[in-house]
């Protein structure tokens, strides 16, 4: 059984404590897609533990509980504590609008036709009072920007800037 994820595999969350009697574990999604994706899926990956099959997810308030086939206890769910879940990048649905947190690190960041810096990390709007937020680090320091912002654009294998407001970029 391989314990590390597959090449290709885009993180969705981490598993967190144990939720009642029949093995659900939360969920903790590094954002709303990644919320949405394992609600869709049939099968990811849990670090450690290997592919496994979702039963159910399910809502409860504001969290997420997943369900796996073959763990039904919670003593057999404790296993899976804090395991980081991915899934293949292809089995991932489409997304009209939004992002996929881990596909956005690592990019680089352009601002006209040259690289400024790296996306280190994404803030989500949970805890970003309302907006979600790119961590860019340029070398020299480390800079916020607003995701949804209108001067920020995604691409697959970069993120632009266009008109940024003058000294969003300064030390």
């Amino acid at each position: 059984m391989a314990l590390a994820p597959p090449e290709g595999s885009v993180l969705l969350g981490t598993l967190g404590k144990t939720f009642q009697l029949q093995g659900g574990l939360r969920f903790y999604a590094l954002g709303e897609a990644e919320a949405a994706a394992i609600a869709a899926l049939q099968r990811v990956f849990v670090a450690g533990f290997g592919e496994r099959a979702l039963a159910r997810v399910r809502p409860v308030g504001a969290q997420q509980i997943v369900y796996f086939v073959g763990v039904d206890t919670p003593q057999a769910a404790k296993a899976l504590v804090n395991a980081d879940v991915y899934a293949p990048r292809a089995a991932l649905p489409e997304l009209e609008t939004g992002f996929y947190v881990d596909l956005l690190l690592g990019l680089p960041v352009r601002l006209g036709g040259e690289v400024i810096g790296e996306v280190v990390e994404v803030i989500p709007k949970a805890t970003a009072l309302g907006q979600d937020l790119l961590v860019v680090d340029t070398g020299e320091s480390e800079h916020l920007i607003p995701l949804q912002a209108d001067y920020v654009h995604l691409h697959e294998t970069h993120v632009q800037l266009t008109n940024p407001p003058e000294g969003l970029l300064e030390p």
